[in-house]
């Protein structure tokens, strides 16, 4: 498994654990004695959870998933007392669905950390990611169903508030390089400063993309629609979180280019991958260098930045080349989900919300053309250039979208 995918698959399990206790809070939690008892709890498990991540990817990953089993208890635990004081048999019937798959998920998770001597990583990730496929199942199940609806919930609101947590989590990144660069003599020049002036100006463009026009109600059209719009988020937000940590594998290759390195990247040691361990704090920091993933030219398992740095030319071909793939996909993703939210949210008769949803996929299509461009005319500088010219361009063209739908409606209501 590449670094690039276990980067992922440690952001899925992260990404659920909070969404599936987002979904129960926002339609049945109370600010009562016994909730703040759970939500103790709670915090003691993700204190595991989070002291136990660099172990997602080794064999002494137990203590991870026992962690990640003991919020799906107090899950289970929460849904229980719901269940006891729902008023009807049919209201009863879709919370105990919900508790079941919360237990079953539970169960799978539970036993993967006692048997994780005689699992291989397949079958360890097999457990895990099935039983967060049952939840989420059984949650698409009953999207329409009135019991477990988010209609009139705040989810849009802590949605939003996850995202700008994932945008501000980009520029954390890009502010640790900055200051690395301010602290060592010489390296603050003009090439780094506009790098880093086109990656902060990205990562506020994708906040626009998002927030301009924001519906705080979500998605009104039917259950369906709330459901989708609410996992689109799930593939928003690993693509936002992807592109801030492309536009520091960028930057890290153009340094490599002029034999410099930045000590506030190195956030994995390549003794880490050697070892299968996945320190999960450079996550939180935005400094995931999915380039040492990239197969070397003579058939190892991956090319670290140390190498490209010093000399290893065939190696540091191919880590440009991933990273300009990588990097050119993960921001077409960002346009497109943009896209499909702003699309589940419009009325389908709103022409400007479709000039919007529409505009967005046009940009992500145009951005994955830039695919068959050779490696060698898409440098660092001309890659986040291109990016920040999509975006500005479709924050320009966005606004002045809303600006005539403001307008006309001014209009109508004046007549």
């Amino acid at each position: 498994m590449t670094t690039f995918l276990r980067y992922c698959g440690w952001f899925t399990i992260l990404w659920w654990m909070w969404f599936s206790q987002t979904m129960f809070d926002v339609r049945f939690s109370t600010d009562d004695l016994l909730n703040r008892i759970w939500k103790l709890i709670q915090l003691f498990a993700l204190a595991g959870f989070a002291g136990n991540g660099d172990h997602f990817t080794s064999t002494n990953s137990n203590g991870f998933a026992l962690s990640y089993a003991v919020m799906k208890l107090v899950l289970v635990g929460q849904y229980f007392i719901v269940w006891i004081h729902a008023p009807d048999k049919r209201s009863r019937r879709s919370i105990l669905y919900y508790m079941s798959a919360n237990f079953v998920s539970f169960i799978m998770w539970w036993a993967s950390a006692f048997l994780v001597e005689f699992l291989s990583d397949q079958a360890r990730y097999g457990i895990w990611f099935s039983a967060i496929g049952i939840e989420v199942l059984t949650s698409i199940a009953l999207a329409k169903n009135p019991t477990v609806s988010f209609n009139g919930s705040h989810l849009p609101e802590r949605l939003g508030l996850f995202t700008l947590i994932i945008l501000g989590e980009s520029v954390m990144g890009l502010f640790m390089l900055t200051d690395d660069l301010v602290d060592t003599p010489g390296k603050l020049g003009w090439d780094n400063l506009s790098l880093l002036i086109f990656s902060i100006t990205i990562v506020k463009c994708q906040w626009f993309l998002y927030f301009d026009d924001y519906h705080e109600q979500g998605p009104v059209r039917s259950p369906i629609h709330s459901a989708l719009w609410s996992y689109l988020h799930f593939m928003l937000n690993l693509s936002q979180l992807l592109l801030g940590v492309g536009c520091l594998d960028l930057i890290r290759i153009y340094q490599s280019t002029r034999g410099e390195s930045l000590s506030s990247l190195n956030h994995f040691e390549t003794s880490n991958f050697e070892s299968g361990q996945f320190p999960a704090e450079a996550a939180g920091a935005g400094g995931l260098p999915v380039a040492r993933s990239v197969p070397e030219v003579g058939g190892g398992e991956g090319v670290g930045m140390g190498e490209v740095g010093a000399g290893a030319a065939g190696g540091h071909d191919a880590a440009q080349s991933y990273v300009k793939k990588y990097y050119l996909i993960v921001a077409a993703s960002v346009f497109f989900f943009n896209g499909a939210i702003k699309y589940v949210t419009s009325q389908p008769q709103d022409k400007y919300d479709r000039a919007i949803y529409l505009s967005r996929f046009i940009m992500a299509l145009l951005i994955l053309c830039l695919l068959i461009v050779e490696r060698q005319f898409l440098g660092p500088f001309l890659l986040l250039g291109i990016e920040l010219g999509f975006c500005l361009l479709q924050v320009g063209h966005d606004l002045l979208v809303l600006y005539y739908a403001a307008r006309k409606e001014f209009e109508n209501q004046s007549s």
